[in-house]
């Protein structure tokens, strides 16, 4: 391209004849004569779209995208006369608990460490870092035209200059573990030296395994990543994400929602081992009970149900002999269940309906012996009783927010003879006390992850009870500082 005949041809073309590259309509006949000339469309658009950014012009679709559908042309035009605003942490935030604000140069030094990743589904517009931890974020909800969030829409557009990659979303957490095993990956290349593998030591305390790096765990297990030897999976870990102490030491809410879901305990594996435990099924079936008798109280019971049909977009129910047409129109909460009412034709269904936000918790350890072994089995997987380690049996329960920091033991003549890991000030480990000093000792629990037992609405949810079934609610083992409603 001929640089100097593009700008002289392009002068001919305006009035004033004097190219003005801050001038949205001189550019559009820019654009209009390179493609006349018969250059493609796409590199017409992204050399304009160069110009554009670096005269501080940013594309309206873009902006929209990051900011908001409020905002208008005008508001567009003015951004680059604007400060940059900084970025609130925002309350998802699992990447640094104690910082609350992130200013450009803060996330350009990120910059220098890794990929930035910008997420704009929903409402909010969510700065993350290459393994998907949100970082800082911006509300969509707020007034868009204020000149405070299109500063804050400023920032964004910096970092997408500075080579940060937009997209709609990115599956929550899907990088975390691939950051722990990478990073492990890494020490070993480095530094296993001619050895095939290495005692693991974490914390200190041998684990009694060997291994030369991370192994994959397939399907939806306990077990969120491993370490191990050739692939193989000899070490495994319940993985949680984010900071659970600031930096003074002070214990943080917990960053992650559940320790495990009561509902997966209920398979015919989990009956075997729940035989062989007194009181564990017993606890469980009582808190089931109670919840039964709450969704009642909140929501609605239908007797003798034999068939749940949707015609012309409406949800009906046959019960008692009658069609009765439910107050809760939400699909999320009848299509998932047509089958199994239809079915089963209960004689009681219990629906948790109109219910959003509807939680209910008993507290577990208060249940002593009974309430310890209800919460280890949710915290390393329901395989716990066995005291083998596996895929449902985890070794260790191991929390932070950063990657594990590894090193290695050496010998006299520089010899690597161990892999020693740990986690950094912020996180907290967990050994699995059936694998790891024969369960003398029940780990301790800070007062913000105290394990409750919580039922909470979810529509897409069910379960068999007694005497019928219950959709709409869920049943999980939460910490105490992710629980609400009141206690049962």
């Amino acid at each position: 391209m001929n640089i100097e005949h593009l700008i002289r041809e392009w002068a001919l073309r305006l009035n004033g004849g004097c190219p003005d590259p801050k001038n949205r309509s001189h550019l559009e006949i820019l654009a209009e004569y390179m493609i006349q000339q018969g250059h493609p469309r796409e590199g017409v658009q992204a050399y304009i779209s160069q110009i554009s950014e670096a005269k501080g012009i940013f594309d309206v679709g873009i902006v929209k995208q990051i900011g908001g559908d409020d905002i208008t042309q005008e508001d567009v035009d003015k951004i680059s006369t604007l400060p940059l605003q900084s970025l609130t942490a925002g309350s998802g935030n699992t990447f640094n608990a104690s910082k609350k604000e992130y200013s450009l140069s803060d996330i350009k030094s990120l910059m220098s460490k890794g990929k930035i990743v910008i997420t704009t589904a929903g409402s909010i517009t969510k700065v993350r870092s290459q393994y998907g931890e949100r970082i800082c974020q911006l509300s969509k909800k707020v007034k868009q035209g204020s000149d405070k969030h299109l500063g804050r829409v400023h920032t964004i557009l910096q970092l997408l200059q500075l080579g940060a990659e937009i997209k709609g979303k990115v599956a929550a957490g899907i990088g975390y573990e691939n950051m722990q095993i990478e990073n492990l990956d890494n020490w070993m290349k480095t530094n296993l030296g001619n050895k095939k593998s290495l005692p693991l030591f974490i914390k200190g305390k041998d684990t009694g395994v060997e291994i030369d790096g991370g192994a994959k765990v397939s399907g939806v297990p306990k077990a969120d990543l491993a370490f191990g030897i050739g692939g193989k999976p000899t070490f495994f870990i319940s993985y949680k994400h984010g900071a659970m102490f600031d930096p003074s030491g002070n214990e943080l809410k917990a960053s992650f929602q559940q320790y495990g879901s009561i509902s997966s305990f209920y398979n015919k594996k989990f009956t075997a081992q729940m035989e062989k435990v007194p009181g564990v099924k017993k606890m469980i079936d009582d808190f089931v009970e109670a919840v039964k008798k709450q969704v009642a109280k909140s929501g609605k019971v239908y007797k003798n149900v034999t068939k749940i049909r949707n015609e012309k977009g409406q949800w009906i129910l046959t019960a008692g002999g009658k069609d009765v047409i439910p107050k809760d129109q939400n699909s999320k909460l009848w299509t998932k269940h047509v089958s199994k009412i239809n079915k089963m034709k209960p004689k009681n269904l219990y629906v948790l309906e109109n219910a959003s936000g509807w939680s209910r918790r008993r507290s577990v350890l208060k249940a002593g012996k009974v309430g310890q072994d209800v919460s280890m089995m949710s915290i390393f997987g329901n395989d716990y009783f066995t005291g083998k380690a596996g895929i449902n049996n985890c070794n260790i329960l191991m929390q932070d927010n950063a990657a594990f920091s590894v090193g290695f033991a050496i010998n006299d003549d520089g010899e690597a003879t161990a892999v020693h890991i740990g986690v950094s000030s912020a996180g907290h480990i967990m050994w699995n006390p059936k694998i790891y000093g024969g369960a003398k000792k029940f780990p301790s629990f800070g007062k913000q992850y105290e394990p409750y037992m919580v039922a909470r609405y979810t529509g897409e949810s069910k379960m068999v009870v007694k005497d019928g079934l219950m959709i709409g609610c869920r049943l999980l083992i939460n910490p105490a500082s992710q629980t609400k409603g009141g206690d049962i």
